[in-house]
């Protein structure tokens, strides 16, 4: 197919050979017009005259052409030109992983944060009801991501690709070193034995070799099916337990051994990863002391999404920043091992009228409402809007006002008692008058002898201490 060179196929116009397999060769093309790169891949003869796999892959063209994720790779159109039919999908200007590996040292960290990043994509992948059915180290391309500091490296971006295009055939085909031995069996193809594959990949990345070489398929199927894998520690001796663990899971015989999902796989080689990245440097940029909000923020929060939907976390808009990236100090951390996110990658900040958010200069940049953030240039963000960093998703709420407290029955209170009151003052002057009739009565019985006179005053005088002796004895009320 080298007189394909300088044709053109979907619009893009052929230019050099950069790959082939046992399917197809892939070719470097470029849009006339626009200029813009992609990677056709033209398929050999024997697909290509095939009027059903021209049909099933026109189909899968329309059902993966709408899907958009930072590990896998993009595909755009699919067709029959010349006799031959071709798909054309992103370029990747790193290669595959497994030219990489041939022809380069690279560090271990390195190696599993492409493992990590693939992990990510397959999750997706599986989230989207797709099954990828051709997992090796060539059908993983990189690109070559601008570092976010000067006094670092260029970081490595791992991306699934021709996922479920092997699917197109009934047979089973592909790379015999990584098929899931239940499909030499009977051809099942499911999400495990897409794990399964992964897990070879990740034995290549950390060996530097897959666990069986054969020389025909028929022992490859047996060695899947009954061999259990060499240990890893023969070719890898330093490589972490956790890493040796995950990679057994991955390589189980029976499926149902195998991790549930690609999104717990993922999960995995994060807490694996982590204690393997350096720690953070002594000196750390600050970023520049904004002024004070002139009006309180709204109750509003940003809500942290994974690549797969799931929640990671809630942050409340506040006065000071929320700053998003891989440093510890960051309020918004995100896996210190994921090359797509910087340091200090995004600010987002009340600033008295409305939240604004604005990428630090970001190697791998911001997206907000579809757009590319300019770098140091704010932007608002609003309720409804999406704000894309590397695989996350960050997203504004409204937090759910509390639920009100039932209703609380209070009783009336009972009414008070009466007590009496002592009549103190008026006790008092009935007890004056009774000592005042005494005195008299005393004075009547003192004269009576005195005379007949005197006997009228005694009479009186007997009068009032019958008075005087009613007035002690009555009741008081």
């Amino acid at each position: 197919m080298t007189e394909l060179i300088g044709t053109s196929f979907g619009g893009m116009r052929l230019e050099q050979e950069i790959g082939r397999g046992s399917r197809a060769r892939v070719f470097l093309g470029r849009n006339t017009v626009r200029g813009q790169t992609a990677a056709i891949k033209v398929f050999a003869p024997a697909y290509s005259g095939d009027a059903i796999f021209q049909r099933l892959l026109s189909d899968y063209a329309m059902q993966v052409s709408s899907i958009r994720d930072a590990y896998l790779v993009a595909v755009q159109s699919a067709g029959v030109e010349q006799g031959h039919a071709y798909l054309v999908q992103d370029y990747a200007s790193g290669g595959t992983l497994r030219s990489r590996l041939r022809q380069s040292e690279t560090l271990l960290l390195e190696r599993l944060t492409i493992a990590w990043q693939c992990a990510l994509g397959l999750a997706k992948l599986h989230q989207y009801g797709l099954m990828h059915g051709d997992i090796t180290s060539s059908n993983i391309l990189l690109d070559s991501r601008p570092s976010p500091s000067p006094s670092t490296s260029a970081t490595l971006a791992a991306r699934l690709s021709d996922y479920g295009i092997a699917l197109l055939r009934s047979t089973t085909e592909g790379d015999a070193a990584y098929i899931a031995p239940e499909r030499w069996r009977q051809n099942q193809m499911s999400t495990s034995a897409d794990i399964y594959a992964f897990g070879v990949v990740l034995y290549e990345l950390c060996a530097g070799r897959v666990p069986f070489h054969t020389g025909t398929r028929m022992e490859a199927a047996q060695k899947h099916h009954s061999e259990p894998p060499p240990p890893i520690r023969m070719f890898a001796p330093d490589i972490p337990t956790s890493i040796e663990a995950i990679i057994g899971c991955c390589l189980e015989k029976d499926p149902l051994l195998r991790y549930a999902s690609a999104e717990l796989l993922a999960d995995a080689l994060s807490s694996a990863i982590g204690p393997l990245h350096p720690p953070a440097p002594k000196t750390i940029p600050t970023p520049p002391v904004l002024p004070q909000p002139v009006a309180p923020p709204p109750n509003l929060r940003v809500r942290l999404e994974s690549a797969t939907g799931q929640p990671l976390g809630k942050w409340q808009i506040g006065l000071a920043d929320l700053r998003v990236g891989r440093e510890p100090d960051n309020e918004i951390r995100l896996p210190p091992h994921d090359t797509l996110i910087s340091r200090y990658h995004l600010r987002i900040h009340w600033d008295g009228g409305q939240i604004i958010v604005e990428d630090l200069g970001s190697g791998n940049g911001t997206v907000l409402r579809g757009q590319r953030l300019s770098p140091k240039q704010p932007a608002s963000w609003h309720v409804g809007d999406e704000v894309h960093v590397g695989a996350y998703r960050l997203l504004l709420e409204t937090p759910q006002p509390p639920a009100p407290p039932p209703p609380t029955i209070v009783s009336a209170p009972s009414p008070p008692i009466p007590t009496a009151q002592p009549k103190t003052h008026q006790g008092n002057r009935w007890a004056g008058w009774a000592v005042a009739a005494l005195g008299f009565g005393a004075l009547g019985l003192a004269t009576a002898a005195a005379g007949t006179t005197q006997g009228l005053i005694a009479f009186v005088g007997v009068l009032l201490l019958v008075f005087a002796a009613v007035l002690l004895f009555r009741p008081v009320p």
